[in-house]
């Protein structure tokens, strides 16, 4: 949390730590524009977030707080062979649970750091990307179970966005294509650094003297994707070193057109699970870290702009619980995820999105809209409406039971 001085602070979010940085005056540098070589093209773009988001707290407290998030992109442009991209994020709260105000925070990011860079082989090219970098395994826009690296249910997902998974990780993959449909991506994924937290000492003090992860702490992997019989396949394997796992996913997508003329589906499927490496605790990991997904897409032209889009996804876990345990902690084997999004013009869009446990039989319900009124200015607004029982996954009188909040962006 910065407060009214110079001192920084790492600031938890309910998505977990983010990172810290240490280097501000350099980055308030970068922003102001230092000149960059003159045979550099770099394409910038800032975009402002201010949110405002009332929370039932539970028992009849309510929290009110004011978001802001500014971020700056810069995007290399101009050079056929190698790009690269950083982004910065800094996003401030100001909140009040109850009668009491909670000072402001401010966090840094930087969620994309990245270079690519492709060289000639053969008749393609060999890619190979170094950085902090968005990477995307399976299918499925919130369940997901082939997405080994970032998990079957995204821990930093965006119900209000209109991409919901948006994962990065520091990471070196390189993309060596095997024909026209099918590639190899070897991946290493470095160690996160955990940073404890120390009553006696300022999260930075932390941060910089939290211990360097040993090198058995990486992740280490790869998948192949191709085409079997029209039908888009991949199988993948990732060694988690701090877990000591290894993970094998496999995840398929096709398209189905029952009449003709009609309209299609976009069917995909997606599984994993853990095996435990030598040296790891025996157990039965495979059958209790057993994830499907699965899901099914409709987009439906209205005429003119407008378009209807109707997706469903469903996330299976066999060793879960099958029936109503009565705690709100239980891990059900069924959960849903319907998604309606209807778009009257390209410049609006009504969202009806909802997380479904139908084993306990209580859901978190999430309407909402945008609307883009002018060029680069976007005004949103969503609700998040818990229902089901006090001994369900959700529950209206549970913290964060009911939110809603409004978002005004802005770009340019």
């Amino acid at each position: 949390m910065v407060g009214r001085g110079a001192k920084i602070v790492l600031w938890h979010t309910p998505c977990g730590a983010k990172t810290v940085l240490f280097l501000l005056p350099a980055l308030l540098g970068l922003a102001a524009g230092v000149a960059p070589p003159v045979h550099a093209e770099i394409r910038q773009s800032v975009r402002i977030d201010a949110t405002h988001a009332l929370t039932h707290l539970g028992d009849g407290d309510w929290g009110f707080a004011g978001i802001g998030r500014a971020r700056l992109d810069f995007l290399s442009a101009g050079n056929q062979f190698a790009r690269g991209q950083l982004r910065i994020d800094a996003t401030i709260v100001d909140a009040a649970i109850g009668d009491e105000s909670v000072p402001a925070g401010l966090l840094l990011d930087i969620p994309r750091a990245w270079v690519r860079a492709r060289f000639p082989l053969g008749e393609s090219f060999l890619h190979t990307t170094a950085g902090r970098a968005r990477i995307t395994w399976g299918d499925g826009a919130f369940f997901n179970a082939g997405d080994t690296i970032f998990g079957a249910v995204s821990r930093d997902a965006d119900l209000t966005a209109d991409t919901i998974r948006d994962e990065a990780r520091w990471l070196w993959s390189a993309f060596i294509p095997l024909g026209p449909f099918a590639f190899i991506e070897p991946i290493l994924l470095a160690p996160e650094v955990r940073i404890e937290a120390d009553a006696g000492a300022s999260s930075i003090d932390a941060a910089l003297g939290a211990e360097t992860p040993g090198v058995w702490n990486l992740s280490a992997g790869g998948r192949v994707q191709g085409q079997i019989a029209g039908i888009k396949s991949e199988a993948g394997y990732l060694y988690r070193g701090r877990e000591l796992l290894h993970t094998v996913s496999a995840s398929a997508q096709g398209h189905l057109r029952l009449l003709p003329g009609g309209v299609g589906s976009d069917l995909y499927a997606s599984a994993s699970t853990d095996l435990p490496a030598p040296g790891a605790e025996e157990s039965d990991a495979a059958w209790e870290n057993l994830a499907l997904s699965a899901g099914a897409l409709q987009i439906h032209r209205l005429g003119g702009d407008a378009t209807l889009s109707l997706r469903l996804e469903s996330l299976w876990r066999p060793a879960a619980a099958w029936s109503d345990r009565g705690d709100p902690a239980a891990v059900y084997a069924l959960t849903l995820f319907p998604e309606v999004i209807w778009s009257p013009a390209r410049n609006a869009s009504v969202f009806l999105r909802s997380i479904v446990s139908p084993v306990d039989g209580s859901a978190m319900i999430i309407p909402g809209g945008s609307w883009n009124i002018f060029q680069d200015f976007t005004m949103s607004l969503f609700a998040f409406v818990a229902a089901g029982e006090s001994s369900d996954v959700f529950h209206p009188n549970r913290s964060g039971g009911a939110t809603v909040q409004t978002t005004f962006s802005f770009v340019y």
